[in-house]
């Protein structure tokens, strides 16, 4: 979701959207600290899932290896090789 989707005004305040588009959290009284609030919650979400694969055991290459995959098929390749 780019920055000009991702916060919407409000008389009360600036707002920013989650995702799914459903839910909105503030009011925060400027864009930037809506924004700063939004980049910060993706961060927590991002290092929430990291921490969860590490206790699972999941290894970080295999993100790796996810994100290539998904490159190559993007480029038209074949994502078996």
């Amino acid at each position: 979701m780019a920055d000009e989707d991702r916060v919407v005004a409000r008389p009360d305040g600036y707002y920013w959207v989650a995702d799914d588009g459903k839910q909105e959290f503030g009011p925060f009284a400027t864009v930037a600290e809506a924004l700063a609030a939004a980049n910060e919650a993706i961060a927590e979400q991002a290092q929430a899932l990291h921490d969860a694969e590490a206790e699972l055991g999941v290894p970080e290459r295999l993100d790796q290896d996810i994100v290539e995959v998904d490159e190559r098929v993007g480029d038209g390749e074949d994502a078996s090789r």
